[in-house]
């Protein structure tokens, strides 16, 4: 049972030391983590690694990530007075920023792409 446990954590953490080597290739840009699990995912998907390797540690982690929101949920009521005061202007600062990006993201595209 132990060995199973050994096995897909030094499976898991591989993969994420690989993703911290390709974060420090791109200098920093992008979260080490995310291409950790790319690392992983495309181990899982051309049959390298199988899904019962990762299963035991993966399922550990899984089972406790909800009590990793906790301080997010008690900052968010600590902060209720504030995000009262602001109940509109919250969405509207995010629909704006959101509509922004792409339209900025979109103008950059199509001047990248006439040149």
């Amino acid at each position: 049972m132990l060995k199973k446990y050994l096995m897909s954590s030094i499976i898991i953490l591989g993969c994420l030391m690989l993703g911290k080597g390709f974060a420090w290739l791109v200098n920093d840009h992008f979260p080490a983590a995310i291409f950790g699990m790319l690392v992983l995912l495309s181990l899982l998907l051309s049959g390298k690694v199988h899904y019962e390797h990762v299963f035991p540690t993966a399922h550990f982690i899984l089972k406790y990530m909800p009590l990793l929101f906790i301080p997010s949920g008690v900052a968010l009521i600590e902060h209720l007075k504030l995000l009262e005061d602001n109940y509109w202007q919250i969405p509207l600062v995010a629909l704006l920023s959101t509509l922004f990006t792409l339209a900025l993201v979109g103008y950059l595209m199509q001047r990248n792409l006439k040149s």
